[in-house]
């Protein structure tokens, strides 16, 4: 990270670069942006309050390199953890690259490669299609992802500080 990057950039900023960055790192994984993953990173984007501008800023970044942000609170892990995977989950079948790419981030958040193995049991391929055919059972695969945070011990309350 340069030094202009820790005095003048904010953690959030540090975070929301790194967090963009895994994503477009999914998403260029054939050599080519699919888009559908683009439109789940453009909706994410909105969620969190990134502009059109800061989102294609990213995305020019990912051959330069945005420096890897671990974020201190295990249940942000997951979550941008997850949201890499579900982006993977969208393309069927995945490749090499894709599979590599989510156990190098699992490592890196911190977690064992259990953790995708317990993942895996709820959410598949056919999971994933029911899911965009009806949106409404969402709740079945949030209940689902709860349990596995629950058994990896991720909660709102924990924190490596």
């Amino acid at each position: 990270m340069s030094l202009f990057d820790r005095i003048f950039v904010s953690e959030k900023k540090r975070n929301l670069r790194s967090r963009f960055q895994n994503l477009f790192r999914m998403t260029i994984t054939h050599d080519v942006l699919v888009m559908k993953k683009m439109d789940i990173i453009n909706h994410l984007g909105k969620k969190l309050g990134v502009t059109a501008v800061e989102l294609a800023e990213y995305g020019i970044n990912k051959k330069k390199g945005v420096p890897f942000y671990r974020p201190k609170s295990k249940l942000e892990r997951f979550e941008q953890l997850f949201e890499v995977y579900m982006l993977m989950m969208v393309s069927s079948p995945r490749n090499s690259e894709e599979i590599k790419l989510i156990k190098d981030l699992t490592t890196r958040f911190g977690f064992s490669l259990s953790l995708l193995d317990d993942l895996n049991k709820g959410i598949n391929d056919k999971t994933m299609e029911l899911l965009i055919e009806h949106p409404e059972i969402h709740t079945l695969m949030n209940i689902h992802v709860e349990n596995v945070k629950k058994d990896h011990n991720i909660n709102n309350n924990y924190s490596d500080l």
